[in-house]
């Protein structure tokens, strides 16, 4: 028997926003994106920003409210705004959110959704692999 396609909530599928302006604003304000974001989160998606994208992608869009999470520098602020509770980790995961700081973090954060996403035994290969 075939297995049946991930639809978007799957569980097997993240989406995940990179940061950088004005990227992020133009990710956070385009109404299908946003819509997707806002099903597969409501239906307990895994959903990732790095750098701007949590404070302008998913805290505008998703119910952040009392979840920790983290932001490029000076963007504390604005995810406060919105309820969340930042931390000023390099990665934060809180439920289905995970977030990072900024680019230099991009390895990190990759394998936290990579330990998310896939068998830990796989996401620890690639992490020896990639001499981390």
């Amino acid at each position: 028997m075939k297995e049946k396609a991930a639809q978007p909530w799957d569980t097997r599928n993240c989406l995940v926003f990179p940061g950088g302006l004005p990227g992020a604003d133009n990710l956070g304000t385009f109404t299908p994106l946003t819509d997707l974001l806002r099903e597969h989160f409501g239906q307990g998606g895994l959903v990732g920003a790095i750098c701007a994208a949590p404070a302008r992608v998913l805290a505008p869009n998703i119910d952040v409210r009392g979840r920790r999470m983290t932001a490029y520098e000076g963007f504390e602020g604005e995810l406060a705004s919105f309820g969340a509770v930042p931390t000023g980790e390099n990665v934060t995961e809180d439920g289905n959110i995970i977030t990072a700081k900024g680019p230099g973090l991009a390895i990190d954060f990759g394998l936290a959704l990579l330990y998310r996403i896939v068998d830990p035994r796989i996401a620890d290969v690639v992490k020896k692999a990639m001499m981390i």
